[in-house]
């Protein structure tokens, strides 16, 4: 865990390009008490990403709002208080979950045994936070709730629960019926596999492994050391509970979390996990598509207590993977290309290692330019910091200039100002590659170029230089 910056050195004709990732820790709260979890997604509708967390200690779900570009507020005075009444609250996920426009929150509780879910009345109202908790299932169907999500198993268009509890070893399901309807809460838990399949069920994950068109879903379960898929033959159908267990791996040990994404690119849904005792975050490539085959790769064996993993597209193209550890660290490995991640031993870049038993880890892009950015709760310094992905790309500028352009983001035309007289235009992808050029003019077209992140560098007549970063829309 030595390398805190990732340089990459290409040569494109004559020009030096240098990608260099800092990271900007902003402040969202360090008030929490105790926080296990964080999810991001608009609450009031103003077309702005806020985030809410949960605190297992402090038993309350919590609504940070951003007023814009990532500005929480005052970090000793911004919270709302969604409900106090969640003992043992372990994580939140946020949805849509009566289907009225407005996004709710789901969320489980690790002490009182809850799947419970706080309807959003409009506007981020959440009602009295002492009596707002809707029950899915009788906390006698979950012993020791750790992990919640949500996605449209049954294919009817609204919501559907999953969790996954520890204690009774249960994956399991919950139909929306409609409205948030749920059913009768002692009868309402349909068994995904049977406990005996998945011994110390910690995490659930929803995502179309197999291309049917179907929402199927993952386990990560710790004493049996097992990442698991489990089909959907349809409409929420999973076949026989005893025998539906599809094993991706039983050499996670410790197996503490998973997660599903397309890491080399092929069309086919990979899977990643992190796992606890042996220090390990790795990716199964789907071979057939289907679920059917699997090859471990590696992606980094010096990482003990990992808890946590996930995919973020940190401006290079590819998929790369983040990851954290109880050991105070967040880190990222990056995707060379294909899913290769180069030496495990070597390959990892330091996002942060001054948080305090970081317990949860998402992305976002909360200062809207174009790139992904970290948030990170962590457990013993009761803090939420999100870190500002600040991606650098230097190319010749050392003799620097002040211009400004606009508009950026922007779908096609852009303008440039300067003090001096630009004879130069040109526009770089993040390999370093020229993508558009103009000469002796103060405006550019790239309609033509993909959405994305770019940089805009100007020459002036003194031979001086600038370099910006853009996002084409």
């Amino acid at each position: 865990m030595k390398t805190k910056f990732f340089l990459l050195f290409a040569s494109i004709i004559y020009f030096n390009v240098t990608a260099q990732y800092n990271w900007v820790p902003h402040l969202v709260t360090s008030d929490a008490i105790d926080p296990y979890s964080v999810a991001a997604f608009d609450l009031d509708n103003d077309e702005i990403v806020d985030l809410v967390s949960c605190d297992r200690n402090g038993a309350k779900i919590t609504w940070y709002k951003n007023l814009g570009g990532g500005d929480f507020g005052d970090p000793t005075n911004n919270q709302k208080v969604l409900s106090e009444n969640a003992v043992g609250a372990f994580e939140v996920f946020i949805s849509d979950i009566n289907g009225d426009g407005d996004m709710d929150v789901l969320f489980c509780a690790i002490e009182d045994n809850l799947v419970a879910w706080l309807e959003n009345l409009g506007g981020g109202n959440f009602g009295d936070p002492l009596d707002n908790q809707q029950l899915i299932t009788d906390p006698a169907n979950v012993n020791g709730a750790r992990s919640v999500i949500a996605a449209n198993l049954d294919n009817d268009g609204d919501m559907d629960v999953i969790s996954a509890s520890w204690a009774d070893n249960k994956v399991a399901w919950y139909e929306n019926l409609g409205g948030g309807n749920f059913g009768d809460p002692l009868n309402n838990q349909q068994l995904i596999t049977d406990p005996a399949n998945t011994i110390s069920a910690q995490t659930v994950f929803a995502k179309d492994i197999d291309g049917d068109g179907n929402i199927d879903v993952l386990s990560a379960s710790a004493q049996d050391d097992k990442i698991a898929w489990y089909k959907n033959l349809g409409g929420g159908d999973f076949g026989n509970p005893l025998t539906n267990q599809n094993i991706i791996s039983d050499n996670a040990v410790e197996a503490y979390d998973v997660y599903a994404d397309d890491v080399d690119g092929d069309g086919n849904m990979d899977v990643l996990s992190a796992s606890w005792a042996d220090g390990k975050i790795a990716w199964y490539q789907n071979i057939n598509g289907d679920g059917s085959q699997w090859i471990e790769h590696i992606i980094s064996t010096n990482f003990p207590a990992a808890d946590g993993v996930l995919t973020a597209q940190l401006n290079d193209g590819g998929l790369d993977v983040i990851a954290s550890t109880w050991f105070n660290v967040v880190s990222w490995f990056e995707n060379l290309g294909d899913g290769d991640f180069g030496d495990p031993n070597t390959n990892e870049n330091i996002i942060t290692e001054d948080q305090e038993r970081p317990r949860q880890v998402i992305t976002v892009d909360f200062d809207e330019d174009g790139d992904e950015d970290v948030v990170v709760v962590s457990r013993l310094d009761n803090k939420i910091i999100w870190y500002e992905n600040d991606f650098i790309l230097s190319i010749n500028d050392n003799n620097l200039i002040d211009f400004s352009v606009y508009p950026s983001p922007t779908t096609g035309l852009l303008n440039v100002r300067s003090e001096t007289t630009i004879v130069q235009i040109d526009i770089y992808n993040l390999l370093g590659q020229v993508v558009a050029s103009n000469t002796n003019k103060y405006t550019i077209d790239i309609s033509g170029i993909s959405q994305g992140v770019y940089f805009i560098k100007v020459k002036d007549d003194f031979g001086n230089n600038g370099t910006k970063k853009i996002v084409k829309e």
